[in-house]
């Protein structure tokens, strides 16, 4: 005949006894598997959210950019001047390729802050392959009113430029084969450049 506290604990049920660590091994992969399942739908469409503000943020800087230059006969230079290789970045924020410096320009033509990056990496311009940052770039403004333009251009023309985070988005350079105005070579490695598929030119020219 068993003893009373022999019966209890074989009548202790599974939930009683704790869950071994097998058991608990198993329970904590199936919840990051689900995690995993129900993160990576949130995280894509946050990455389009973004890409959506990037175009439109473009679209506003770009508007802005059209006014200043019907004022003026050209559109503002670079922090080098006109006719050269120089940007202003979001993602800087002190010295003459500040983005401030750049908004100094536009700021009668916009309501409100001139828009930077969602992410807006700090001090990583857009179109690194390694770096992998997020910042809008504006610069290397041809003005043929102020001398020869490289290549032989002879319109008013600028870049403005940020890198898309969905990877198979129809306006990255992998889908539009952008090129330099003034040269007319191949931005990024899809097409034999040196710059990341997933950079967007957002300018008109």
């Amino acid at each position: 005949m068993s003893s009373p506290s022999a019966a209890h604990k074989a009548g202790q049920s599974a939930g009683e006894r704790g869950f071994t660590l097998l058991e608990l091994l198993i329970a904590v992969a199936i919840l990051g598997l689900l995690a995993s399942i129900i993160s990576a739908p949130i995280m894509a469409s946050r990455q389009r959210s973004r890409d959506a503000k990037r175009l439109e943020d473009f679209r506003v800087i770009r508007d802005a950019l059209e006014m200043y230059q019907n004022d003026h006969g050209s559109y503002p230079p670079a922090p080098c001047g006109w006719n050269c290789n120089g940007y202003f970045y979001s993602c800087v924020s002190s010295g003459a390729a500040a983005w401030s410096n750049f908004a100094t320009y536009l700021t009668p033509y916009i309501s409100g802050e001139v828009p930077i990056d969602p992410i807006n990496t700090p001090n990583r311009p857009p179109w690194s392959i390694a770096d992998e940052g997020y910042c809008y770039a504006y610069g290397n403004v041809a003005n043929p009113g102020v001398g020869p333009v490289p290549g032989g251009i002879k319109e008013h023309t600028y870049d403005l430029t940020a890198r898309l985070e969905t990877p198979n988005h129809s306006e990255r350079c992998a889908a539009q084969d952008y090129r330099y105005y003034f040269t007319d070579a191949h931005w990024c490695t899809a097409f034999g450049g040196a710059y990341s598929n997933q950079i967007f030119e957002g300018s008109p020219n």
